[in-house]
């Protein structure tokens, strides 16, 4: 299998559970355990913050992905994969910078959705993620309309993904989030993506109605594993 580089830290429950899952579909359909490069991101908690919960400052974030993804590199990672949503928007800088190629878990969502053939879809992630249009833009390129939070619900999402990311979750954060998916699949949704891989730490991930990013994202990962090397 060729190597796989992860930027984890992004955060770090969601990291580890991306890994396991990796490692548990490996154990279903392969011989051995997968290689896999982990690079956990050193970010300070007061940036955390910032980009998670007040939609601000995510540019300071740069210094840190490039780094990660240069010590990825130098350790012989063949591509690199990053289950978060929100840190897309520096993709391009990324892939300009490594040499090994650099999946998008945002375009591999999108061409799962437009394979699906789906119009209409709500989208749940991190305020940056939305204002960055990072879902809306590509999907409408491809004829599918987007399903937002009103504002009042994106700042109760911000504060359940920041929650979930330092494992404060409070007991009606579950609650919430289904209502809010209620609300757009009322409003005309026929799938939600959820859009921030920190989510697939409270939400069933089983549920018909969601696309679950990270899941779409190990898919890749798998098939890219066993992929001929590049001559």
């Amino acid at each position: 299998m060729r190597t796989a580089g992860i930027i984890g830290g992004l955060g770090p429950a969601t990291t580890a559970k991306f890994y396991e899952a990796l490692v548990k579909k490996c154990r279903q359909k392969c011989d051995s355990y997968p290689p896999v490069i982990i690079d956990s991101v050193s970010f300070p908690f007061a940036l955390e913050k910032e980009v998670v919960l007040n939609s601000y400052s995510e540019r300071a974030m740069l210094p840190y992905l490039i780094n990660s993804i240069t010590r990825l590199n130098n350790s012989g990672a063949d591509f690199i994969a990053i289950p978060c949503n929100t840190i897309h928007v520096f993709i391009e800088h990324l892939r300009e910078v490594s040499p090994a190629p650099v999946l998008s878990i945002i375009e591999e969502t999108i061409g799962f959705i437009k394979n699906a053939g789906l119009r209409k879809v709500g989208v749940l992630s991190t305020a940056n993620t939305l204002e960055s249009e990072l879902y809306s833009s590509p999907l409408r390129a491809v004829g599918v309309r987007t399903i937002l939070p009103t504002t009042a619900q994106q700042t109760c999402i911000s504060g359940i993904i920041y929650r979930a990311v330092r494992n404060e979750t409070v007991g009606t954060d579950v609650k919430i989030l289904n209502g809010i998916i209620n609300d757009m699949t009322n409003r005309g949704a026929e799938s939600v993506v959820m859009g921030c891989t920190d989510l697939q730490l409270l939400l069933n991930t089983k549920n018909g109605t969601i696309i679950d990013s990270m899941s779409v994202l190990l898919d890749s990962v798998f098939n890219e594993m066993h992929a001929k090397k590049p001559r």
